[in-house]
């Protein structure tokens, strides 16, 4: 039964007969969970019976989330006498990214229905863990009992604490050379859109006219987007791994916090310049949801707003203080701050010469 439930077609079915056949809808909640329930003690004993000598890991989907475990897990394994590391993820994409890490061992890929139910916030799950070789372990802060006793002033510390580390800590960001088709050491790129904040504050027009006054200095511009909205400038949407090749190449990177801001921040990317928005509330979950996760899992200055603390928590200061950050107030003020930076860089570069 288990094996016929773990085939990702054949659980949607079952998901979509539940929600014709219970017709009340807490009913229907409660048996779904009962599903996803089953179905993620079947994952964990099929890993724990195949890599009983692992620390199995399942990576948490947000590309923050998922990166800064990966970039600790060198020193993981130093404090743990070089123990075996599994990973855990749920695309091709992710899977590429796991395995630039040399510190971990082995990767698999698993089907959505097990990996989404491994991590939901409405899962009958107690969110109680233990980090145990032989164990699978959900690297996800809303499944981090010990939070709420051992509150972080950052992702990175709360992501240590997952582990077992103390902070503060360094971390170690993957070796690698991609061979790109192109030269892009003349680019700026920038990533106007993000999948956590909102990214409304600052519109399309925006981007496009800085864009244009950036290319008068005589750089090429590249937008990282799926949106054909961008007028006359390059477009891409490639996959993470040779998304960061690019960004190591560019002269500049420009673009709103995002997970994509955490990756570039880990790997160094040099002359990295990031936009904080107005609002520090997630797109993905509710207010109250938010203010609640992150007051009982972080350290909260009562005498600075929940905005003044959004910002502290998730600085990208938190890894090296080589990313240049703006916090958005007046977009007229902003454009002008990025553009009196690559003014700046444009000069230097011209009397290096």
């Amino acid at each position: 039964m288990k094996e016929i439930l773990k085939n990702e077609r054949i659980n949607k079915i079952c998901v979509r007969i539940v929600n014709i056949i219970v017709p009340m809808k807490s009913a229907r909640k409660k048996l779904r969970e009962k599903l996803y329930n089953y179905l993620l003690e079947a994952l964990k004993d099929e890993l724990g019976k195949k890599y009983p000598d692992y620390y199995q890991f399942a990576m948490f989907q947000p590309w923050g989330d998922f990166y800064i475990p990966c970039a600790l897990f060198e020193e993981f394994k130093k404090r743990n006498s070089n123990a075996k590391i599994l990973a855990v993820c749920v695309n091709e994409n992710q899977r590429q990214v796991l395995q630039s890490f040399k510190a971990i061992d082995k990767v698999i890929k698993i089907d959505s229905a097990e990996y989404y139910a491994l991590f939901s916030i409405n899962s009958a799950q107690k969110c109680v863990q233990k980090l145990a070789i032989g164990k699978l372990y959900c690297l996800s802060h809303w499944l981090f009992a010990d939070a709420v006793n051992n509150k972080s002033v950052n992702f990175l510390e709360l992501y240590a604490k997952m582990l077992g580390l103390k902070y503060p800590i360094s971390l170690s960001a993957p070796s690698f050379s991609l061979k790109l088709k192109q030269d892009y050491s003349n680019t700026i790129l920038i990533y106007p859109e993000t999948r956590s904040f909102t990214d409304r504050e600052l519109s399309e027009f925006f981007w496009i006219e800085l864009a244009q006054e950036l290319k008068s200095t005589g750089y090429d511009i590249l937008f990282n987007t799926k949106k054909d909205a961008y007028g006359p400038f390059k477009t891409i949407f490639l996959p993470m791994m040779t998304l960061i090749q690019i960004a190591k190449q560019c002269e500049c990177v420009i673009g709103i916090r995002s997970g994509f801001s955490d990756i570039l921040a880990i790997n160094k990317i040099k002359n990295h310049i990031v936009i904080y928005p107005k609002s520090p509330y997630f797109k993905t979950i509710t207010k109250e949801q938010q203010e609640r996760e992150f007051s009982r899992a972080f350290i909260m200055d009562e005498k600075r707003t929940f905005e003044e603390n959004m910002y502290r928590i998730t600085s990208l200061n938190m890894f090296n203080g080589l990313t240049t950050e703006f916090r958005l107030t007046d977009t007229e003020l902003l454009k002008q701050r990025v553009k009196d930076y690559v003014f700046n860089l444009k000069h230097k570069d011209m009397e290096e010469v």
